[in-house]
This record gives C-alpha cells, structure tokens and sequence, in this order.
C-alpha cells in the first residue's frame, strides 16, 4: 500500500509537470494562451515536431505508467470487488488519456470514440470505489470512509452531469470578429464543452486514484 501511495504522489507531480511545460511550450508557437475550456488536450501536440515538444511527451508517458504502476501495485488483500473492478477500469483509463493528447479531431471518429469510452469508464471507476465506500460504511461507520462516500458522490454526480450536458457536442463555430485593426479574425467560443469535458474527466480521474488510496487506508 506504502508503494501504491508512492507512485500516486509521483503520478500527480508528473501531471503538474506535464501541464505546466505544456502550457509553457504551446505559448511559444502560439499566438493564443492555451485555456481547458475551449481547447482540447491534443492541442499540445497537434502540429508540431517531437523535437519542440519533448517535455510534453515525457510527462505525459511519464504519467500515464505511473497511474498504470499505481493501479497494477495496489495490493489486492485491501480491496473487495467493486474495489477491484475500479483498479481494472483505471488501468484502461490510463491508457485512454493517451489517445486524448495523442488524436486529433482530423480523425474525428476515432477521438469520439475513445473520448467516449474514457468517459464511461472513468464513470464506472467513479461509480465503483462510491459503492464501495458505501458498502464499507454500512459494516461500520467511520469519519474518513464518509468523506470518501461524499467525495465519490460528488465525482460520480459531476461526470454524469458532464455525460448528459446537452452542449457536449461538436457542433462549435468559430466567430467571426473585427480586431483593432479592422481585420477579420476568426475566434473560438469561449466554452467548447466536449474540450473541457475531455479534461474534467482527467482531472476527476486523478481525483479517484486519490480517494480509493484514502478509503483503501480505512479498511
């Protein structure tokens, strides 16, 4: 469990890292302040050599394995089944995240797809360690098994909310605008929701790895 908590602090340094350079990186080439609600995360990559973007390729594999490692290492003696069925699900997330830095929109089909079939299984992780919190308070009652069941209450609501949101499409335009200049540009909306959609799973994915560690330590 000591190495499962381990690698999690590992895995959410490495998040930070690759969201910094990242950021960091793409206001270099570009004109425009990187921004999760209107952009995908495929956008740090889409376009450019390996060479220019080498941090973000790093961290990002870098990541992935660590939250990999972390569910691989969880030692399987603290867990019941709906604990085990969030570790399996985890690990396929991890990989998915992937696919989401890593395919763009010119392959639309398959970005849905699998942004599609992240969401759901991030879901189910969500839905799985709630369960199990619940099903651990019901043997007995404890203040941080409540905090955990509160927790995964509030993820497994915002990913199902996020899922129904009738915006998530990807029906957006850009608009048309009048700079100072009196140039026509063309300016995305403020809110794309399916992008920021994409990441607010990420980020309640890691969310999860941290709740199943906390309830994990109750057991």
């Amino acid at each position: 469990m000591i190495l499962s908590l381990g690698i999690l602090i590992v895995s959410i340094v490495f998040f930070s890292l690759l969201i910094v350079s990242s950021v960091l990186i793409y206001r270099r080439r570009m004109p425009v302040t990187y921004s999760i609600k209107n952009m995908f995360p495929f956008e740090f990559t889409y376009r450019s050599d390996f060479k220019h973007n080498f941090y973000t390729y790093m961290f990002l594999l870098l990541f992935v394995f660590a939250c990999m490692g972390f569910f691989i290492t969880f030692d399987m003696s603290y867990t019941n089944g709906y604990h085990i069925f969030a570790l399996i699900s985890g690990i396929a997330c991890s990989l998915l995240i992937v696919a989401l830095f890593m395919i763009p929109l010119t392959r639309l089909r398959l970005h849905v797809i699998l942004a599609i079939i992240f969401f759901t299984l991030s879901f189910a992780c969500a839905g799985s360690i709630f369960i199990s919190a619940w099903r651990s308070n019901q043997e007995y009652l404890h203040p941080i098994k409540i905090v955990c069941l509160v927790l995964g209450g509030i993820i497994l609501l915002t990913q199902f909310g996020s899922m129904l949101n009738p915006r998530m499409t990807l029906n957006f335009k850009a608009e048309e605008k009048i700079n100072e200049n009196g140039e026509k540009v063309m300016v995305r909306p403020k809110w794309v929701v399916f992008a920021f959609t994409e990441w607010l799973n990420i980020i309640l994915f890691i969310i999860n790895m941290i709740n199943i560690t906390i309830l994990t330590f109750t057991f």
